[in-house]
């Protein structure tokens, strides 16, 4: 904006003056000072910043004459960006998501603005998909457009797409992106994050969630009253916990040191109980330091949760405006601990400004049993570090338990009738499934699946299944209940006597009786996983081919891994290496 002033002669005849403005700098900022017969002080605006004017421009006035003045000012632009997607509800590997972004400016005009953007991982930008800008961006994370010069009042939009990896763990994604542009009165300008699902300052992001079925999976092998039908079901790997294994080693080892005796004892004593324990007390959080500038924004994905599934990849998003190269590390909370402990590898940024990746989760990260655990991330590029929010993910592998009572009806030739009665689980029960074969070993699958009904713990169900077709053949059904998480129970089937299972569960005994009345509760409504046939017909389940029931000699091993056994093994070491030393002792007293 410019002010003309009229600076008249006075009496005086006064010859020389000083001009100047009251200014709010926060939003304005001075351009020039210009008087007529009077050298300016008119600075081009690729020079402005180097301006040197203390806001008191002297002024030459002659007698008898008026003197104007002109004053230049800019007002402070002002770049927003928000970001979006077109992901309504759960996504699948393999779909297309559409992104937008928006730029708005007011105030003054801009050159030179860049956004910088970053899909979440496992996403892939589609070749061609891009709009809003006369040149394709590179999505080799992050991206960078070029979208050049902008007006006050103009608008700017960017949409492009990105496909979901076919191997995408289910959860919520996460992106990031940010944008500057260059006031030939105020410098580098950042865009404000504003209208996004995140935003932190200049940061702005979307989230995209993923579905996943992470139902177990089963067979049965159906047989006629006095035999046997098996099931087998897929379990989490499950074992001793390293921990008791540490100790036992420890005990053991401190057993045998009491042996040696005298100044050894001592010194080995010490040595090994570092080397057994030392390094536990360095593995703690490290102190960060904050990114008080906001150069740094990370993110982390929020996992699907509850889960059965002890093995998956956690995401990460970061960017930094300064065009460094971030690392980052992986924390975990266990259920019962204090703090947050580091796990998997050091994330380190493949080119500058950011990148994204994954953690990932196994065993050995759940190695603390069922119960919720925190995850977070943490980017350092620097000596700016920034940590991302905390998620929670609950872990359980209990299994619902198994319907106490089942019973077929077959009331016309293309009608079956199946009444059940749920388990007392506390509610664990959510759905049973029913399966239904012409053939007495099937996969308890989608192939099978005549229907799910929705119910609870403790409650009467009953399925009505109605044929189109070969209502002339025998058919055989079984059922099984699911929880939230998709952890399955036992089977139950058609006149079964014995229901073994293939796994670390014991066989149970289930002779079926009628249910009573129930109200029909649901048709088919989500489809499993394939299953595995457990084999050829039998009399007995030790005979099942292929199976490999588990023998006396296994199950031992699993008592021996089992919570009570634990405790034995770790007293029998102890008392061994207490007899040892009475031995070595009473050795020595005579001699």
């Amino acid at each position: 904006m410019e002010k003309n002033l009229s600076c008249p002669t006075g009496p005086l005849g006064l010859a020389t003056a000083k001009i100047s403005e009251l200014i709010d700098t926060e939003t304005w900022k001075q351009t020039n000072i210009s008087c007529t017969r009077d050298v300016s002080e008119e600075i081009s605006f690729s020079r402005l910043n180097l301006l040197d004017n203390d806001n008191s421009h002297p002024v030459t006035i002659y007698p008898g004459t008026t003197t104007y003045c002109s004053i230049g000012n800019i007002i402070k632009p002002l770049l927003t960006i928000e970001k979006s997607n077109d992901a309504v509800g759960n996504k699948n590997p393999n779909d297309i998501v559409t992104f937008t972004l928006k730029l708005v400016l007011t105030g003054s005009s801009l050159t030179n603005v860049l956004v910088t953007d970053i899909t979440p991982p496992g996403f892939t930008y589609v070749p061609g998909s891009w709009t809003g800008t006369a040149t394709e961006p590179s999505y080799s994370s992050p991206a960078v457009w070029d979208v050049g010069a902008m007006n006050p009042g103009e608008d700017v939009t960017l949409t492009y797409q990105a496909k979901i990896s076919a191997d995408q763990d289910g959860g919520t994604y996460n992106d990031i992106a940010w944008a500057q542009g260059t006031s030939q009165g105020w410098g580098t300008v950042l865009a404000q994050g504003v209208n996004s699902e995140y935003v932190d300052g200049n940061f702005v992001g979307t989230d995209v969630t993923i579905g996943e079925n992470t139902q177990q999976t089963g067979a049965v092998n159906v047989e006629k009253t006095g035999e046997v039908l098996g099931a087998s079901i897929e379990l989490p790997a499950t074992g001793i916990n390293s921990l008791y294994l540490a100790l036992a080693l420890a005990l053991a080892v401190i057993g045998l040191f009491f042996i040696l005796g005298g100044k050894m004892l001592k010194k080995s004593l010490i040595i090994v109980l570092f080397l057994l324990f030392g390094h536990w007390s360095l593995a703690v959080t490290p102190v960060l330091a904050d990114d008080s500038a906001n150069n740094l924004s990370v993110r982390i994905e929020q996992p699907l949760s509850p889960t059965r599934l002890p093995d998956f990849r956690l995401g990460y998003t970061t960017l930094d405006r300064q065009a460094r190269t971030p690392s980052v590390t992986c924390f975990v909370k266990k259920p019962g601990a204090a703090s947050f402990t580091t796990f998997d590898v050091v994330h380190s940024a493949t080119k500058p400004e950011g990148d994204h990746g994954f953690c990932q989760v196994n065993s050995s990260v759940m190695s603390a049993g069922d119960g919720t655990y925190e995850f977070k991330v943490n980017a350092v590029s620097g000596a700016d570090s920034e940590d991302s929010t905390v998620v929670n993910l609950t872990y359980d592998t209990s299994a619902p338990g198994e319907p106490t009572s089942y019973s077929k009806d077959h009331p016309s030739i293309c009608r079956w009738v199946i009444k059940f009665h749920t388990n007392s689980d506390n509610g664990a029960t959510v759905k049973v499934e029913v399966y239904s074969s012409d053939q007495l070993s099937f996969n308890t699958d989608s192939g099978t699946r005549v229907g799910s009904v929705a119910i609870g713990s403790d409650q009467n169900g009953e399925f009505i299944h109605d044929r189109a077709d070969n209502c002339d053949r025998e058919w055989y059904y079984a059922i099984r209940a699911f929880d939230a998480t998709g952890n399955q129970s036992a089977h139950r089937g058609d006149e079964v006597v014995n229901i073994t299972v293939v796994n670390p569960t014991v066989t149970t005994s289930a002779i079926p009786v009628v249910a009573g009345s129930g109200s029909f509760l649901g048709q088919d409504q989500t489809d499993s996983d394939s299953g595995e046939v457990i084999g050829e017909e039998t009399t007995a389940p030790e005979e099942i081919e292929g199976k490999g029931l588990l023998s006396g000699a296994t199950e031992a091993v699993k008592d021996l891994a089992s919570g009570a056994s634990k405790w034995w093994v770790i007293a029998g070491i102890i008392l061994l290496g207490g007899a040892l030393y009475a031995a070595r002792r009473k050795k020595t007293q005579i001699r």
